[in-house]
């Protein structure tokens, strides 16, 4: 029996796997508020207004945690996170914080920092970095590159999103030293050529900002007497205390309890020019032979020290003083521990050989050396 054949049945077409969507995490970002910024401190240490410490404007997925990392002058020490091993460590002296290039917050123990819910965030960097900055030596810290990154994560232990991943180039944004310029000008034998003068002068980048920073003076050496007075040296006073002018350590040279020497810290501070950049201090040490002296030999090595202001304390600490009163033998201050960090220094020295003649008049020189007569 013949018929058609059958037509084969049709059915729906079978449905492919279904299609799923992948939520792709934003990368995190990362933008100085400034990206020139100058480190500035007034007198006593704080942070003025006018200049402040560096600071980030953060974006990144709502609600993670963030580490935000920073190094100066190296772009190659972000491999890690969140931390950095070595980074800058806040329980740690100033001292020992100075060779600490790079800085991770989640190190600094900042470890609940989260992006908002509509994922914005910002960090300001710990005002002990930036007078760490501040601290560092003039040599050390000019006009520096400091790179910046941020990195996201649900949690500790979560896969970590970079604003700029391990390897490549991080951008980077400048800041300054406030001091730029450390002086001492040798002005030469002065006073009929008893006494020696030298100009200390100090400059900064920002007008009206000389009192971040101070001088402190110190000194080693004597000032040796023939033919009248008591005793083998000349008298003098260091810290209001009458003492021989006999330094065989080296101390501060000031003649007021006031670490600041007399012709930079006094009552009105140091000259500074118009513009409000440039400190300005003469000393002159040395002076005429007494009437009742035939020989008189001023030798005295000066270290003259940049400091922060707010680090150098208001008195010095005495630290040996010989003899009895009215007049001491030796006399030494210091300015205690931790010293401060001392932003630059320059040496000098000054020599004064004064000899009376048959005729009381008097020859001066400026020798090296003297045996005495």
């Amino acid at each position: 029996m013949g018929g058609k054949p059958a037509k084969a049945a049709r059915g729906k077409p079978k449905k492919g796997p279904a299609k799923t969507t992948v939520k792709t995490i934003p990368l995190p970002e990362i933008t100085p508020k400034k990206d020139d910024l100058v480190v500035v401190l007034g007198k006593t240490g704080a942070v003025p207004d006018a200049y402040p410490i560096l600071q980030f404007e953060l974006k990144g997925p709502p609600n993670w945690l963030f580490d935000v990392q920073v190094a100066r002058l190296v772009s190659d020490k972000f491999t890690e996170g969140p931390g950095l091993t070595g980074s800058w460590d806040k329980t740690k002296a100033p001292k020992d914080r100075l060779s600490q290039r790079t800085f991770s917050s989640w190190t600094n123990g900042d470890t609940t920092l989260k992006f908002d819910g509509s994922g914005k965030g910002k960090y300001t960097m710990p005002t002990d970095w930036w007078k760490d900055l501040a601290r560092l030596p003039r040599k050390d810290f000019r006009d520096d590159d400091f790179y910046y990154r941020v990195l996201a994560f649900k949690d500790a232990k979560s896969s970590v999103v970079y604003s700029t991943k391990n390897g490549v180039a991080p951008p980077s944004m400048k800041i300054h030293n406030n001091l730029t310029d450390f002086a001492l000008t040798d002005n030469g034998y002065v006073s009929g050529g008893t006494r020696k003068s030298e100009t200390v002068q100090f400059t900064v980048r920002e007008e009206h900002t000389t009192e971040m920073y101070t001088v402190v003076q110190w000194m080693t050496g004597s000032n040796r007497i023939w033919g009248g007075g008591p005793g083998t040296y000349a008298g003098h006073t260091l810290y209001g205390i009458t003492h021989d002018l006999n330094c065989p350590e080296r101390t501060i040279d000031s003649l007021t309890t006031n670490p600041r020497p007399s012709f930079f810290g006094g009552a009105t501070g140091p000259s500074v020019s118009a513009d409000g950049k440039t400190a300005t201090g003469t000393d002159s040490p040395g002076g005429p032979i007494a009437a009742s002296d035939t020989h008189d030999f001023f030798t005295l090595d000066f270290e003259t020290r940049m400091h922060l202001n707010f680090e150098v304390p208001a008195s010095v600490k005495i630290t040996r003083k010989d003899g009895t009163p009215p007049r001491y033998g030796v006399v030494t201050g210091a300015l205690g521990d931790p010293q401060p960090s001392a932003l630059d220094a320059l040496r000098w020295n000054a020599r004064i050989l004064q000899v009376r003649k048959p005729d009381g008049s008097v020859d001066v020189s400026h020798p090296d050396t003297y045996a005495g007569p």
